[in-house]
């Protein structure tokens, strides 16, 4: 009884041995007919997806493999200690053969390589270093303590302090990112303090105009405030006539020169469109 268990020990012992041998070697096969490539440029999306298959396909041969060889093993240790089968049903040889069968349906493959964390690199499937692309979102929180966790990461008693957290750090953003934009905003802000008598230039509309009229036409007086952001103006001439009550955006204020300035759009037409 005892030789026959270290005649069984010998067996296991060799056949795992044999594994471990053919297993090292199938992969030095692989590797050394991989080609290297030294980053993705050229490489269409066409060739990206064929070449996703093919790994797929390399490591979907290798898992197979490795299972095989696992059964293997454990049938002839099966076969081993069982008195009703005496001969194993695996021989050392299989591997051999195995790993000869496999260099032989195993195509060419070409993976381009990646600059970075070459462990996070083997932490992701097959499909991820192929065709990954970099994210498009933003983040809200602009807090070193919150980017890049994750609520399972934290004990459950932290898990709403952890949210509560992040919920006010997005609204203080929020409002600081509108305290930046108001400021910004204030400074192309515009003065309208007109009063009654002062001259104004006046944003003319573009009707029957051609592209070289100026944008300004003027001057005109203003008669009185209506409302809080528009003024009734009127004509500095006594041929046209004009009153309108304008938008203080369409306002500009006018700075008298030594020369007087004639006045345009004093024709019968624009008198009576407006």
């Amino acid at each position: 009884m005892t030789t026959e268990m270290e005649i069984a020990k010998q067996k296991r012992k060799a056949a795992r041995a044999t594994y471990s041998k053919t297993f090292n070697k199938l992969q030095e096969i692989l590797a050394a007919e991989s080609p290297d490539v030294d980053d993705k440029a050229g490489i269409t999306h066409a060739e990206y997806e064929k070449e996703y298959e093919i790994a797929y396909d390399y490591y979907e041969k290798l898992f197979l493999f490795d299972i095989k060889v696992k059964k293997a093993i454990a049938s002839a240790e099966t076969g081993n200690e069982s008195s009703a089968s005496p001969n194993p049903t695996w021989r050392p040889a299989d591997g051999a053969h195995a790993a000869a069968k496999a260099k032989q349906n195993v195509p060419e493959i070409r993976l381009p390589q990646f600059d970075g964390d070459p462990q996070m690199d083997m932490e992701l499937s097959v499909f991820e270093p192929l065709c990954r692309k970099e994210s498009g979102c933003e983040y809200l929180l602009k807090t070193a303590r919150f980017f890049g966790s994750f609520i399972n990461d934290t004990t459950s008693e932290d898990q709403l302090d952890l949210l509560t957290l992040a919920r006010a750090e997005a609204a203080n953003n929020v409002y600081e990112t509108h305290l930046e934009n108001k400021q910004i905003f204030d400074l192309h802000r515009r003065s309208h303090s007109f009063t009654a008598g002062d001259l104004v230039l006046y944003d003319w509309p573009k009707i029957g105009d051609h592209k070289l009229s100026p944008i300004f036409k003027g001057p005109f007086v203003i008669v009185r405030p209506v409302g809080a952001v528009c003024y009734e103006i009127k004509s500095t001439t006594q041929q046209n006539k004009f009153l309108k009550v304008v938008h203080v955006q369409h306002l500009r204020p006018y700075f008298k020169r030594n020369t007087p300035t004639i006045e345009e759009n004093s024709t019968d037409d624009e008198t009576e469109r407006y």
